[in-house]
């Protein structure tokens, strides 16, 4: 419980910290006036966006936002930041609380015009729950093969029977399990197995390293291990710590976000549903993920 309300505290001084250097007005929604060159969202991890006709369509769903009235209802949803960024260095940063719109003195206020946008971030989310970055290349279940992993990583493979496919970035010395429907090079991928690979991985913003200086780091953010940001970087680059290895942050957020659960083996295991109905399986054991696609 108290770890709970610890991490609450936090993401609540990160967001307030957030809303006074974007200096946004109280019950006024951000204009998105102009392209913007990227956007984050957030769910409590972090979705970096740069695919163009993805901005474009959240811009114009934010911009056709109305302000509504004042709400003393509780907001259904999880807390959750979208923010934007422009050639001139400016940004743009709204905060929901389910489809509500959340100001920085607390304050929540309903949303008219609001469903193209909800449409376009359950798309961003559901593509990001499917997508494992693997050596910083991402691989999403259900659309990449493993003909795509392996020309991409230029790995070694081997058919490992069962339909599933082992997967080396370094010569044999570590393994990534796929498994695709019908043991096929050109099916799409429903398993990524990672959890016994030394390669670099990275999920819904976790890569298992905390990064000194980075407030909104998931891997720090939701870190159980008590310390405050300055003390978790002195202890790094004193080498007190090792920066790296450190994947109990992803293991709260299942919990916390997900109900995730130790399973018989001990294995910390999320079910995560999809806006389409289809659920997407995440393993973690202090270790990079497990994904599995499920119908």
């Amino acid at each position: 419980m108290k770890m709970k309300k610890r991490i609450a505290m936090i993401l609540a001084l990160i967001m307030l910290a957030a809303w006074a250097a974007a200096a946004a007005g109280t019950g006024e929604i951000p204009a998105v006036g102009e392209d913007p060159r990227g956007a984050v969202y957030s769910e409590g991890d972090c979705i970096t966006i740069n695919d163009r006709e993805t901005l474009r369509i959240l811009r114009d769903a934010v911009n056709a936002l109305e302000i509504g009235e004042k709400t003393e209802a509780p907001a259904e949803g999880v807390s959750a930041k979208l923010g934007f960024w422009f050639s001139d260095q400016s940004t743009a940063d709204l905060f929901f609380e389910g489809h509500t719109l959340k100001t920085a003195e607390g304050e929540t206020y309903t949303l008219r015009n609001g469903e193209a946008l909800w449409k376009a971030l359950d798309g961003v989310t559901d593509r990001s729950r499917l997508t494992v970055n693997v050596d910083g290349y991402p691989f999403t279940l259900g659309e990449s093969t493993p003909q795509n992993m392996i020309d991409t990583l230029r790995c070694d493979c081997e058919p490992e029977g069962d339909n599933t496919f082992g997967i080396s970035c370094d010569h044999g010395a570590t393994w990534i399990y796929i498994r695709t429907e019908h043991g096929q090079m050109d099916e799409p991928i429903l398993t990524v197995n990672a959890m016994w690979t030394d390669a670099y991985i990275e999920y819904c913003g976790f890569d298992g390293i905390f990064s000194i200086g980075r407030l909104d780091d998931p891997d720090a953010v939701w870190s159980p291990d008590g310390y405050t940001v300055d003390e978790r970087d002195y202890l790094i680059e004193d080498e007190g710590m090792s920066a790296w290895g450190h994947w109990e942050g992803l293991d709260a957020w299942l919990t916390e976000r997900y109900g995730a659960a130790p399973n018989p083996d001990g294995i910390t295991e999320a079910k995560i549903p999809l806006s389409d109905g289809r659920t997407v399986q995440v393993d973690t054991n202090g270790t990079p993920v497990c994904l599995s696609l499920k119908d």
